[in-house]
């Protein structure tokens, strides 16, 4: 009852008590030898009074922020997603190189602790820009401006001190705010386009033109690098730092060139004071490149495995427990990457010798046998495998769901391939096309005849019942079949602990290693062993 009455109080605009506007500040080291304060993220623990009270904020404002922010930002944002700002990215590097005057120059901009930056002066002026009343906008001034801080240092508070900027990381409420008030960067760089005074990344063609890519504080701006053009933009990023109170990070931002002559080149990174860099970069973790992805790129993704697998190989695990951590989190690393890329043959390849290799417990002092092939463990689980989703069949059912995005959807990636593109359904790709068309193109005729189009142009799904699209029915789709069989079912419906299932799984595709299947791998057997 007494949270409630507080929940009200706030509402209806009463002071704060101090020990519910109290929050703590935990830092959280960014990597494992930190050395500075920069080297950490401060993340703040709310009272749970105050995070129901930004909570019921939250759900007013996630209906209205999708009509307010614009289309190129995608962080925080409901039917948004990350994947289309990485695949726009991409095809907008496909054409980096195009001859234009100016040339076509892409800024890869870091603003420093965006969080901690936030202008409540400036905050609020966007709240009431956007249309929000008065009252509304006095309770989030009021929730920040009751603040007050303190720093736990080796588990204990020190001392307490009020901001006088910056929204609160952890607080849900937080991210919401930091997106409006950045929404003047994303309506101001479009006016300036608009108007002529920043010329913008030429694509050819049709198409949407793309001024820049937000989620969250990751910024892409593209744009042509004539000295006019370069001059605007670089007032009007003088002009945002000074009303937001945002600051560009100059030595992590960066400027990725193009064929572009070295004076201009030169020019630029002395005009805009940030350091040139090229293609691989990364953004929102994945590779953007020219054209398709390469071995040398996904130095990381095989690093990510092999930190996973490094401690679990040193525990005594059994083939259930690898399995489970197969299934659950290895297999889900490089899904991000394969919603947007193709991943090389080779390095699928390594991948899957990795996740063979610590399946049957191998490590680098003791090598196992492979009784059998990885291909028949990612079958389904009534069909002789062990329910491991292949990589190769899970990256043909993302071009699946390309297609389909393509083909129904109303997302900004989705308009922009569709007017980029717009050939009367001329699936026949071009030299200069993208890699991403080209995928769609390749999976068109197979795609089509998964669906069906009413009289009125609706387009259904014909693989499901209520005509939407699913990963899981076109991962069906596009993965190898083979004989299902009761006995296997039965195995996996058991009650039994899931070693004991494997076991008879084991059993069953005849790789337990008794002596004749020893035999195979030239093994020496002892007479003394049991002639089993």
């Amino acid at each position: 009852m007494d949270v409630t009455r507080a929940v009200q109080d706030f509402f209806m605009g009463h002071h704060i008590p101090k020990g519910v506007s109290n929050t703590l500040i935990v830092l959280i080291p960014k990597n494992d030898n930190p050395s500075s304060y920069s080297e950490f993220r401060p993340i703040c623990l709310s009272t749970f009074i105050s995070k129901i009270c930004t909570k019921v904020m939250v759900t007013r404002l996630k209906s209205v922020l999708p009509k307010i922010i614009s289309k190129q930002h995608a962080g925080f944002m409901a039917n948004r997603d990350i994947a289309d700002q990485v695949l726009i990215a991409q095809e907008l590097m496909h054409n980096i190189d195009k001859k234009v005057r100016g040339s076509n120059f892409v800024v890869k901009l870091d603003m420093s602790k965006t969080f901690d930056k936030v202008s409540w002066h400036f905050l609020s002026l966007m709240l009431l820009k956007f249309g929000f009343c008065h009252q509304f906008v006095q309770l989030i001034m009021n929730h920040l401006q009751a603040t007050f801080l303190s720093v736990l240092v080796n588990g204990s508070p020190q001392g307490f001190f009020k901001p006088f900027r910056g929204v609160k990381q952890g607080d849900p409420l937080s991210p919401f705010l930091f997106i409006i008030a950045s929404e003047a960067f994303s309506r101001g760089l479009h006016w300036m386009m608009q108007e002529g005074r920043i010329q913008p990344f030429w694509m050819g063609g049709n198409g949407i033109t793309i001024s820049h890519l937000g989620f969250a504080y990751d910024l892409l701006v593209f744009l042509n690098g004539e000295s006019r053009s370069l001059l605007n933009f670089k007032a009007f990023l003088s002009s945002y730092e000074g009303a937001s109170d945002q600051e560009i990070n100059l030595d992590k931002s960066s400027i990725l060139r193009g064929k572009a002559a070295s004076y201009r080149k030169a020019r630029i990174k002395n005009l805009l004071g940030m350091k040139l860099t090229d293609l691989p970069v990364k953004y929102l973790g994945v590779n953007l490149h020219k054209r398709i992805n390469r071995f040398q790129f996904c130095g990381n993704l095989i690093k990510q495995f092999e930190n996973k697998l490094t401690p679990w190989k040193q525990k005594n695990l059994t083939h259930g427990g690898r399995l489970i951590l197969i299934k659950h989190v290895l297999s889900s690393l490089p899904l991000h990457i394969l919603a947007v890329d193709l991943l090389p043959k080779k390095v699928i390849n390594v991948l899957n010798r990795k996740l063979a290799s610590f399946f049957l417990g191998s490590n680098n002092d003791r090598k196992k046998a492979h009784w059998i092939t990885w291909a028949k463990l990612c079958y389904p689980t009534v069909e002789g495998g062990l329910g491991i989703r292949s990589l190769t069949d899970l990256e043909k059912a993302f071009i699946l769901k390309l297609w389909w995005k393509w083909k129904t959807g109303d997302s900004l990636w989705a308009r922009f391939i569709q007017a980029r593109y717009n050939r009367n359904e001329n699936m026949i790709p071009k030299v200069a096309d993208s890699p991403v068309w080209r995928r769609i193109c390749c999976v068109h005729e197979m795609a089509s005849s998964l669906i069906s189009t009413d009289a009125g142009g609706i387009v259904t799904w014909n693989e499901e019942e209520n005509g939407q699209f699913t990963f899981k029915s076109a991962f069906e789709e596009v993965r190898d079949l083979s004989f299902s069989s009761i006995i296997y079912q039965q195995i996996w419906d058991s009650q039994l602990e899931l070693k004991m299932k494997i076991f008879q799984w084991k059993i069953v595709k005849g790789i337990v290693p008794i002596i004749d299947k020893l035999q195979r791998f030239n093994k020496i057997l002892s007479p003394s062993m049991c002639p089993m």
